[in-house]
């Protein structure tokens, strides 16, 4: 029986940490998840595949007479390739 209050207790302490953690620590540990699972961010993906993406899409957009220049254009390749 007294393992019980010790154990309220250290759950008491351990969950809000964890949640704090997972909640507010995004910057720490959120680099090592994308690393371990393999996943790009929308700035690396835009950063890789970007300029491909554009060559190909420039003459759809010169086409349909769409200025594909910043800020306008970025955000649109960004929202195609999310």
């Amino acid at each position: 029986m007294k393992r019980l209050p010790w154990f309220l207790i250290g759950f008491a302490l351990l969950f809000p940490a964890g949640f704090l953690l997972f909640q507010y620590g995004r910057p720490l540990w959120d680099p090592l998840y994308l690393q371990f699972t393999g996943q790009k961010t929308v700035g690396q993906a835009v950063k890789t595949l970007g300029p491909e993406i554009k060559q190909k899409l420039a003459p759809a957009f010169k086409k349909s007479r769409f200025d594909l220049s910043p800020p306008i254009g970025r955000n649109i390749l960004r929202f195609m390739l999310k």
